[in-house]
C-alpha cells in the first residue's frame, strides 16, 4: 500500500507572507486596482491644491435675495438662500470651490477607459471638451444671480442623474459616462456661479481637465499585458500544484460547502476577463493571448476530467495506479511542463510521454470487454494525454483566433421577448426623476445638513430591478454608517493634525478602490469614512454633520428603494425564465455543431452568459424573500447549470477526441443514439423554461450505459485502443450530462 505524500513543513510567518502575496494577487492582478488609487489619489490632491490657490483672488459678492414672491413662500424663500449666502464668504467659497475640483477631477480620471493610448486621447478629449463647454455656459448664465436660490442648479442635476442613468444602457463605457455627468452635477448643485463669478467657473474645468491629463498620461501606466501574463502564471500554478497533489496522493481540496474547490474555473475566468485589455494594448501578440486562452480552456477541462476520476477512483484503485514509477514521472513531467509556460519565449520542445500510451495499453486486456472495473483508471489517463495535447497545441500555436467566437441563439430562443414593454433604461431613468425630485424638495423643505447626499444617493443605488436596488441600498447604507462611526472616532484623535489626517485618507483610497466592484458594503465604509475625514479638515466638521452623511444617505436610499417598487417596478425573477431558455437554446445549438465543427471550441462562449446568471442569483434570492415574487428554486437550477456547463465541455472534447476516428457501425450507433437522446432532453428543457403545457413530465433522457457492475463495450468492437477508450469515455461524459440535464428539468418544473 502507497503512503499519501506529505509536504514539507513551512514556517508560520512565510505561509502567511505567501497567504497575503496570494490574496494581493487575487484582488488586484498586475496592481492595477493599486495604481487606479494612487493616480487617483494625486488626482484629488492636485486638484484640490491649485483650486484653493485660484480660489483666493476670487472676490466676494453679494447674492440678491428673491423679491416679489407670495407672503407664503417668504419663509420657505429665506431657507434657501441662508446656506448659499454663508457659501458665498470668501472662507465658504474658497472651501466649496476645491471640493468640487476634487471630485470632478476623481470622477473624470476613473471613467476614462483602459485602452490603447490613442483610444484613450480620442475619450479624454471628447469628455474634457464636454465638461469646459458645460461650465462656460454655467458661467456665463450665472444663475446665482437669478434671484431664485439653488434651485435651478437642483433642477439641472436631477436632470443630469436622470440622463446620466438612461445612458447606462448603452454600454460599459456609457454606463462611466453617465456617473460622470451625474457627478459632474453635483458639482454644480455644490456652488451657484453669479455672473460676476462665472469667469472663474469654467476656469476650475480648466484645472481638472489639466491635471487629469497630465496624471493619465504622463505618469507611469499599469500593463495589461504583464496582468494578463501574471494570471497565466497563477492559472498554470494551480493546475501544477493539482497535479503533484495526484501525484502524493492527497485529498483535494473543497470549498466551504464541502464540494471540489474548483479553482481552475476561476482561474480561467479571470483570465477571460483580462484576455480583452491586453489584446487592446498589444494587437500585435493578439494570436498568442488567443492561444494562450483556449490552451487554458483546454487546460481546465482536461484537469476537470482529471479530477472526476481521481474522485471517482476508490483506494484500491488509486493505489494500483499511482504506485507506478512511469506514471510519477510523467505527472512531474507535466507539473513542471506547466511552470514553464509563463516564460517570455515559449519552450521549443513538445511535451512527449509515451509512458501514457503504455499505461493505457496495460490497462485493456486484449479480446476482453471493457468494464467497469478499470474504466477510471482509463479516464484518468485519458485526461492526462488531453492535457499532453493541450499544451503541444499552444506551444506550436497551431489552434485559430476564432476559438471563443459566439455560438448564434436559435430562433426558439427570441420567442416571447418581442412584446412590447418598457426599456429598462426609460424606467430607471423615470424611476430616478421621480426619486430625484423628492430628495430636492425635502432638501428645501427641511433644510436638510448636506442634503444632496440624499440625492446622490439616488444615483448610486437606483440599479436595475428591485432586488438589485434592495442589495445595493443595504450595502450603501450600512457601509456608510460603519464609515461614519469609524469618521466618529478617528476625528478627535486626529484633531487639528492635517498631515495625519491625509495620511490615513491616503491609506483607505486603495482598499476603496479594490473593492468597489466586488464588496460594495466595504467599499461604501471607505468612502464613507474618506468624505468624514474631509469635512474635518475643510470645514471642521463635528459628530453631527458626519451622522447627517448617514441618516440622509439612508434617506436616499430609502426613497430609491420605495420608488423601484411603486413606479414601474421590474424583478429580476420575472425575468430568469426566458434568460434561461435563451442559455438552454444556445447549448443545444452548441451540442448540434460539435459533430461538424472542428476548430472552434462553442461551450467556451457559454461561460460568459452563466456568469451573468450567477450576478443575478443574489437579486433574485433578495426579491423572493423580501417581496415573496418568483425565482424560487433558481440557485439551485444556477448550480446544476455550472456543472452542465462543465459536462458540455467534457462532452465537446471528447466528441472532437473522435472527430477524425472510423468507427464501426456499433460504435457508432451509440455514439449517433447518445447524441439525439441529449439533443431531445434540452429541448425538452428548454420548452419546461419557456412554460409549455404540453411538455411530457417523463425524463427525456435515458441513461445508454450502466457504469457498475457491467460490461460498458463489447469485447472486440474496436481495433484502436485508443478510440476504445474514447468512445468509452464519450459515452461516460453523455451520460453524465443527460442526467444533469434531467435534473435541471426536475427544478425547472418547480420554478
Amino acid at each position: 500500500m502507497i503512503q499519501s505524500g506529505t509536504p514539507p513543513k513551512i514556517p508560520t510567518l512565510e505561509r502567511a507572507r505567501r497567504r497575503l502575496v496570494d490574496i494581493c494577487v487575487d484582488l488586484d492582478p498586475g496592481g492595477l486596482k493599486l495604481s487606479l488609487a494612487l493616480k487617483t489619489g494625486l488626482t484629488i490632491f492636485l486638484c484640490f491644491v491649485l483650486t484653493l490657490m485660484m480660489t483666493r483672488a476670487i472676490p466676494h459678492v453679494a447674492v440678491p435675495r428673491p423679491t416679489g414672491l407670495p407672503d407664503g413662500l417668504a419663509p420657505l424663500a429665506a431657507r434657501m438662500t441662508a446656506a448659499f449666502e454663508a457659501a458665498r464668504t470668501v472662507e465658504g467659497f474658497g472651501r466649496t470651490f476645491p471640493v468640487m475640483s476634487a471630485i470632478l477631477g476623481a470622477n473624470f480620471f476613473m471613467m476614462l477607459p483602459q485602452d490603447r493610448y490613442r483610444v484613450e486621447l480620442w475619450w479624454f478629449f471628447r469628455v474634457a471638451l464636454a465638461i469646459l463647454l458645460g461650465f462656460v455656459l454655467i458661467g456665463l448664465a450665472g444663475p446665482g444671480s437669478w434671484g431664485m436660490g439653488d434651485v435651478p442648479m437642483a433642477i439641472l442635476w436631477v436632470l443630469l442623474i436622470t440622463f446620466g442613468i438612461f445612458m447606462r444602457a448603452w454600454g460599459p463605457e456609457m454606463r462611466k459616462l453617465g456617473m460622470l455627468l451625474g457627478l459632474t452635477g453635483l458639482t454644480f448643485a455644490l456652488f451657484n456661479p453669479t455672473r460676476d463669478e462665472g469667469f472663474w467657473y469654467p476656469a476650475v474645468a480648466l484645472i481638472v481637465i489639466v491635471v487629469v491629463f497630465a496624471v493619465r498620461f504622463l505618469t507611469i501606466r499599469p500593463s495589461l499585458v504583464l496582468a494578463y501574463e501574471s494570471q497565466c502564471q497563477r492559472f498554470q500554478q494551480v493546475t501544477a500544484a493539482e497535479l503533484t497533489r495526484y501525484r502524493l496522493v492527497q485529498p483535494l481540496p473543497r470549498d466551504r460547502n464541502g464540494n471540489p474547490d474548483d479553482l481552475l474555473r476561476q482561474r480561467w475566468t479571470i483570465l477571460q476577463k483580462f484576455a480583452p485589455g491586453a489584446i487592446k494594448e498589444r494587437p500585435d501578440l493578439a494570436s498568442r493571448f488567443d492561444a494562450k486562452l483556449i490552451a487554458a480552456y483546454r487546460i481546465s477541462v482536461a484537469a476537470m476530467a482529471l479530477r472526476e476520476a481521481y474522485v471517482d477512483m476508490n483506494a484500491a484503485e488509486k493505489d494500483t495506479l499511482f504506485r507506478d514509477t512511469r506514471l510519477q514521472s510523467v505527472l512531474d513531467r507535466l507539473a513542471g511542463r506547466l511552470g514553464e509556460l509563463h516564460a517570455a519565449a515559449f519552450p521549443s520542445e513538445r511535451v512527449s510521454n509515451p509512458e501514457l500510451d503504455d499505461i493505457l495499453n496495460g490497462l485493456i486486456e486484449p479480446d476482453k470487454a471493457v468494464t467497469a472495473g478499470n474504466v477510471q483508471e482509463m479516464r484518468f489517463i485519458h485526461g492526462l494525454i488531453r492535457l499532453e495535447g493541450a499544451l503541444n497545441d499552444f506551444l506550436e500555436a497551431r489552434l485559430s483566433i476564432d476559438v471563443v467566437q459566439p455560438v448564434p441563439a436559435s430562433p426558439a430562443a427570441g420567442e416571447g421577448t418581442k412584446a412590447r414593454t418598457m426599456s429598462p433604461a426609460v424606467r430607471s431613468a423615470l424611476q430616478a426623476l421621480v426619486a430625484c425630485s423628492i430628495t430636492t424638495a425635502l432638501q428645501f423643505t427641511f433644510d436638510l445638513n448636506h442634503a444632496y447626499w440624499a440625492t446622490l444617493t439616488v444615483l448610486v443605488v437606483l440599479n436595475g430591478g428591485a432586488g438589485q436596488t434592495l442589495i445595493r441600498t443595504l450595502q450603501r447604507f450600512l457601509g456608510t454608517v460603519a464609515g461614519v462611526i469609524a469618521a466618529i472616532v478617528v476625528v478627535p484623535l486626529v484633531g487639528a493634525n492635517t498631515p495625519l489626517a491625509l495620511a490615513l485618507m491616503v491609506l483607505v483610497l486603495p482598499f476603496v478602490m479594490l473593492t468597489l466592484e466586488t464588496r460594495y458594503t466595504i467599499a461604501a465604509g471607505g468612502i464613507g469614512f474618506l468624505v468624514g475625514m474631509m469635512l474635518h479638515i475643510t470645514v471642521d466638521a463635528g459628530a453631527a454633520t458626519l451622522l447627517a452623511r448617514a441618516y440622509e444617505t439612508g434617506i436616499g436610499a430609502g426613497i430609491a428603494l420605495v420608488i423601484s417598487l411603486v413606479l414601474f417596478p421590474s424583478y429580476t425573477g420575472h425575468q430568469a425564465a426566458p434568460r434561461l431558455a435563451a442559455l438552454v437554446a444556445r447549448a443545444r445549438d452548441a451540442l448540434a455543431r460539435m459533430e461538424h465543427e472542428d476548430r472552434v471550441y462553442l461551450t467556451n462562449s457559454l461561460l460568459g452568459d452563466l456568469q451573468t446568471l450567477q450576478a443575478d442569483t443574489p437579486a433574485i434570492i433578495a426579491e423572493r424573500r423580501m417581496f415573496g415574487h418568483s425565482g424560487r428554486n433558481f440557485e439551485a437550477f444556477v448550480f446544476l447549470l455550472n456543472a452542465f456547463v462543465v459536462y458540455l465541455g467534457q462532452y465537446e472534447v471528447s466528441r472532437r477526441d473522435l472527430g477524425r476516428a472510423v468507427l464501426p457501425e456499433q460504435a457508432k450507433s451509440l455514439v449517433d443514439d447518445l447524441q439525439t437522446g441529449l439533443l431531445a432532453a434540452l429541448d425538452q428543457l428548454e420548452k419546461i423554461l419557456r412554460d409549455d403545457s404540453a411538455v411530457s413530465d417523463a425524463p427525456a433522457f435515458e441513461r445508454r450505459l450502466t457504469t457498475r457492475d457491467a460490461t460498458l463495450l463489447p469485447a472486440g468492437l474496436m481495433t484502436s485502443r485508443h478510440d476504445l477508450v474514447a468512445v468509452v469515455i464519450l459515452l461516460m461524459a453523455g451520460n453524465r450530462l443527460g442526467a444533469n440535464v434531467n435534473d435541471l428539468s426536475t427544478v425547472a418544473r418547480r420554478m
